[in-house]
């Protein structure tokens, strides 16, 4: 009922606890430039609700924030666990499951470990199952760690919820808050406690996601409202853009063709756009291809967002997006790219490390997805996140861009030479393009 202190950076303050009215508790947090403190809502069952075996899940929606940490904990005043705990520093986004009565959290930084983005602006459901054996965890109904009671009593004494939000110094609260820290809020849709595991566990959610574009390429001729093919020109000094490389099969794909043209000595390539046709700024891009590991070659589903040649505001006002390229395709290797302040001199480039290895040149289709938000960039293959650079490393564009889906060849990748030659004629194929609004609810390792 009262504003509690909570270290020297933090202040709980119950006239930050409020409803939407669409069915959401708000924990609402802000900084107190005058108090020097971050202001924050936080709740508790303590002398209303106790338990002690049991599972108990709730649905959030967690915020990207500096220097914040948000904790839903199961707790009797003394020691908590912790079922899940999110914070926003220097270091950049991470989140933790376990106690700090361990020496190690089981997850530690698990966004590599459980693949799985809490910040892609989805209600996304965390839960903990306490029983004799020990502490079992959850994220969005899968099983991500356990921890044996030796290692972490389960007393059976009545503990109580909580949720709350915390400033802590050395995640960088107190530091650059008039320019980092702005107003958010940790979005609860419910909180839930069952005698034991439930037969259903939730998962991550988000009815509101809208499809604004789509393309499954029916028909004979590519939709020219759509895509354009991209001009005639030579490419990376083995390779050259044509047109009659970019066709529909008449099967529902869209074909982009790779052929040795010992006239030109140039790779001929299929490359199509929608420049002029449709761009958007922040959503979740995605497509369903099925690329090939012709030597010396390889395909490309990217993005040019804003003035990609501007200097001197980060990637803010521009960036290239490489959602995947099958660069080194021969070796099994592909990447995802982040380029701005143009090619010359001043050229800047993040590569997302890999935190997933999927085999796509297994000559089946698989998906790839963006999701690019005032957070960063997530990547996505077949629904698992694969890659993240959040805005820490590379400032989000929200500038228009416009989609483009190519296949290239360059003499350093091996173009040209005997075993490429030897090798070609090759296909990337696309069975689909969609874009959505927002994050869309992904069904993870599907490929229908």
């Amino acid at each position: 009922d009262q504003p509690e202190v909570r270290y020297n950076l933090a202040l709980w303050d119950p006239a930050l606890v409020e409803t939407d009215g669409e069915g959401h508790l708000l924990l609402r947090m802000e900084w107190d430039a005058e108090g020097k403190v971050a202001r924050s809502g936080a709740i508790t069952t303590k002398g209303i609700f106790e338990t002690d075996y049991g599972y108990l899940e709730a649905s959030i929606l967690f915020p990207v924030t500096y220097a914040r940490t948000c904790t839903f904990a199961l707790t009797n005043g003394q020691s908590s666990v912790n079922v899940i705990t999110t914070s926003y520093g220097k270091d950049g986004v991470n989140y933790r499951q376990g106690s700090g009565l361990l020496d190690k959290d089981p997850l530690g930084s698990s966004m590599e470990s459980v693949l799985v983005n809490l910040y892609d602006g989805r209600f996304h459901t965390v839960g903990l199952l306490r029983a004799a054996e020990g502490h079992t965890f959850y994220i969005d109904g899968r099983e991500t760690a356990f921890v044996p009671a030796a290692d972490l009593p389960t007393d059976t004494g009545d503990n109580y919820l909580a949720l709350f939000w915390e400033a802590l110094k050395n995640d960088g609260a107190g530091r650059n808050e008039n320019e980092n820290s702005i107003p958010a809020a940790l979005k609860v849709d419910y909180v839930r406690v069952w005698s034991s595991l439930p037969a259903t566990l939730g998962s991550a959610s988000n009815g509101n996601a809208t499809v604004v574009f789509n393309d499954d390429f029916d028909g004979a001729e590519l939709d020219n409202s759509k895509w354009e093919k991209c001009p005639e020109w030579d490419r990376q000094g083995k390779s050259r853009w044509q047109n009659d490389m970019s066709y529909l099969d008449g099967e529902g794909n869209l074909v982009l063709k790779m052929e040795w043209n010992k006239d030109t000595q140039l790779v001929d390539c299929g490359a199509v756009r929608t420049a002029g046709r449709f761009s958007y700024g922040y959503g979740y891009y995605e497509a369903r291809i099925k690329f090939t590991s012709h030597y010396g070659a390889w395909g490309a589903f990217w993005m040019m967002c804003g003035n990609v040649g501007g200097i001197g505001n980060g990637a803010a006002d521009g960036v290239e997006i490489d959602i995947l390229e099958s660069i080194d395709n021969q070796n099994g290797i592909y990447n995802h790219n982040l380029h701005w302040d143009g090619y010359g001199a001043e050229h800047q480039v993040a590569t997302p490390e890999l935190i997933t290895k999927v085999n796509i040149y297994d000559g089946e289709y698989h998906t790839f997805g963006l999701l690019r938000n005032e957070s960063g960039y997530a990547f996505y293959i077949d629904g698992h996140l694969s890659g993240i650079k959040l805005y820490k490393d590379c400032l989000p564009c929200p500038e228009n861009g416009y989609i483009k889906l190519t296949c290239e060849s360059a003499e350093w990748s091996g173009g040209g030479s005997p075993e490429c030659i030897a090798d070609l004629p090759g296909e990337m194929i696309v069975d689909y393009v969609r874009v959505w609004d927002t994050m869309p609810d992904l069904q993870a390792g599907s490929n229908p």
